[in-house]
């Protein structure tokens, strides 16, 4: 079993993420592990994380892409764009993009990497895509 867990200051190295696609399952609240599913639900490339590198990605929302860099956790990254996405109204393209933007630290356990945000009371949920 393979375990990886990293903050922003402990200099854990997410190895083995390099080229590898994520697929977000769900927004989780740690405190009572209710799970929300984003919509829309039938978008292949909304909610991914794309590995460049060991430590970057590109965070596909509905029509926005953030980059993301998993050595930069805690810090100010004043990427979260307010509007709601086109033709999406009721997406969750925003949430998303918002919980990018303050995620503290992360966990990789196999082919499950969690983003916790919110000083972990809350994390995304992510799946290794096939």
């Amino acid at each position: 079993m393979l375990i990886i867990a990293g903050c922003f200051s402990c200099g854990k190295d997410p190895t083995l993420l390099k080229g590898t696609k994520w697929k977000l399952t769900g927004f989780i609240d740690a405190m009572t592990d209710v799970l929300t599913v984003p919509v829309p639900k039938d978008c292949k490339d909304c909610y991914t994380l794309t590995f460049d590198t060991e430590y970057t990605a590109i965070a596909h929302s509905i029509t926005i892409d953030v980059h993301f860099d998993l050595r930069d956790l805690n810090s100010n990254r004043a990427i979260t764009l307010m509007y709601q996405d086109e033709g999406y109204p009721n997406g969750h393209g925003q949430d998303f993009r918002t919980a990018i933007a303050i995620v503290g630290s992360f966990s990789l356990i196999a082919d499950e990497l969690k983003l916790f945000y919110y000083d972990n009371k809350n994390y995304l949920l992510f799946k290794r895509g096939k």
